[in-house]
Formats: C-alpha cells, structure tokens, sequence
C-alpha cells in the first residue's frame, strides 16, 4: 500500500511497475493531516529513504519521518543518511547500507511477526516530542515577544 508523489518514477512508470500485483496499491496524493490516520493504518513500514540526489537527501529529515513515528510506524531509511542515523539512535525502524534492494529484501523475507511488533513497540513507546511539537515553537515565540518588547523594537 503506496501513497504521495511518485517524484523519482513518475506516477505512469510505478503504475506500469505494480500492475497485475494484487499485494501492491498505489493511492496517489493525499491531503496531510487529514488522510494521515487511514492512511497510516494501512501500512507496516514508512519508507524515508531519500535517494534524489544532492546534499539534501544526505541531511534532511521528512515530513513523513515524524507523521509515521506519531502512528507507531517503523521507519526505513539509507544508513548514511540523517535521517537512518535519527532512526537508529531511537531504534524505530531500520537503516540500510548499499545494496539497499539486497538488504531490503532479506529484511522481509527473514522477518518474523513477532519481530516485527518488537520493531513496532519501540516505535510506538517512543516520547511524543520525538515526532511533534508539545510547546516548544510556543515558548519561542513567546520568548521572542517578550525579548522584542524588552528592548523596545
């Protein structure tokens, strides 16, 4: 179950890829945050692997990083990469060095249930700051206020 922009394959190529696969359903688009619960609730791993190129790929951290750990949704994610070194810092999902295809596939084909829901129970017992805001971007601002107003600006 796939859902968003289909950036690197365009949409056309991953639907001539996955069709006649009955096990894989490509959803397009959605709307954030009002899709996310469904959506969320239909898959088993959030994929946060970045493979586009640049600087950007190497340091980012998604969007979809936080949305999926919110849902308790083990992460996978390159390695070398910012966002598999927050993964295996926490312990919510799984970072892979190259060859990604080769290690992905024998992470699925070895996993078992019960080690999958281990893999799930860390991410879902993780604190609820790993993935949103509880108040911080408040403080700030109210800090900045009170600094601003301080000084007279």
């Amino acid at each position: 179950y796939m859902q968003g922009y289909a950036s690197l394959l365009g949409e056309q190529n991953l639907l001539r890829t996955i069709d006649g696969r009955p096990n894989m359903v490509f959803e397009g688009e959605y709307s954030a945050p009002e899709d996310l619960p469904s959506i969320y609730s239909e898959v088993h791993f959030n994929w946060c692997a970045d493979f586009s190129g640049g600087d950007n790929s190497q340091w980012l951290l998604p969007n979809r990083l936080y949305e999926g750990g919110y849902f308790g949704i083990p992460a996978i994610a390159a390695a070398q990469h910012e966002t598999g070194r927050y993964i295996q810092e926490r312990q919510i999902g799984v970072a892979f060095d190259p060859p990604f295809v080769r290690q992905l596939t024998e992470l699925l084909l070895r996993m078992t249930p019960e080690e999958y829901r281990r893999m799930r129970s860390r991410t879902e017992d993780r604190p609820l700051t790993d993935f949103v805001d509880t108040g911080d971007i408040e403080r700030m601002t109210n800090l900045a206020a009170a600094q601003q107003h301080s000084s007279g600006i």
